[in-house]
């Protein structure tokens, strides 16, 4: 009993202790007031203001980050598997890849699946091809964010990979 609550303890620590900013690291050091608004003033433009590349998801810093990610992977990796089966499951009803659209497959899933749902349709996490023929290699569904690998996507038949910008917008044809 001492022992889980020792670990317990320090686990407790170790999150804290990860949670916590160090200072204000947004105000550079020739500042010694500490104005905040001539630190920001004085910050590097966005690059998505002026046009610029997308923005690449980069990995976390941390090793509490790490788990983090690596915890947040699995459960979308397995959100994306659902998405297969939910999607064979709308071409059982619509054959006709031409009589599929997106709000018939929001319907079809919203009631079993209402976190994959609210990611596709209001937080647009996931971006979904209900034009892909079934058990194929056609993209079906993709991660809107851009990793530095590609776009994490899932075919037809429950591959999950990245796939390059390049090749994703050729295979969707998305100009």
């Amino acid at each position: 009993m001492r022992i889980a609550s020792a670990w317990l303890v320090l686990l407790m620590i170790l999150v804290l202790a990860a949670g916590c900013k160090r200072g204000n690291r947004d105000i550079p050091a020739g500042n010694p007031d500490g104005d905040k608004k001539d630190a920001l003033a004085k910050a590097p433009p966005n690059p998505n203001q002026d046009g610029g590349a997308k923005p690449v998801k980069k990995g976390p810093q941390s090793l509490l980050g790490n788990i983090r990610a690596r915890g947040q992977k699995v459960e979308q990796d397995n959100e994306m598997v659902q998405l297969t089966t939910f999607f064979n499951t709308y071409c059982v009803d619509f054959p006709n890849a031409n009589g599929r659209n997106l709000d018939g497959f929001l319907d079809s899933i919203k009631r079993q699946a209402g976190a994959i749902h609210n990611k596709i349709k209001v937080e647009k996490f996931y971006t979904v091809n209900v034009k892909a023929k079934m058990a194929s290699d056609d993209i079906l569904a993709f991660e809107t964010e851009l990793y530095s690998e590609g776009y994490r996507c899932v075919r037809a038949n429950n591959a999950l990979e990245y796939v390059p910008e390049k090749q994703l917008k050729a295979t969707l044809g998305i100009p």
